[in-house]
């Protein structure tokens, strides 16, 4: 591992709440407790789309994967 890389893991693991909170999250919660439903609603919204995102690179690899099986088994006289 390169000193850089581990000094990096080292300060994230030193500041655990600045690793694990992005900046506008962590200071909606710190001015009102009760912004927690708004923070849970953008969470639920980046889950959302990361999940589409992997869904569909999903189906295309999935789709030239059957692609490409189906002509190699059309180019072996079956």
């Amino acid at each position: 591992m390169k000193p850089g890389a581990a000094l990096l893991a080292l300060a994230l693991l030193a500041t655990p709440a600045l690793a694990l909170a992005c900046p506008a999250c962590k200071n909606a919660l710190a001015d009102d407790p009760g912004a927690m439903g708004f923070n849970r609603g953008i969470y639920h919204s980046i889950v959302l789309m990361l999940g589409v995102f992997f869904g569909l690179v999903g189906f295309f690899v999935w789709k030239l994967v059957r692609l490409a099986r189906q002509d190699h088994g059309a180019g072996s006289g079956r």
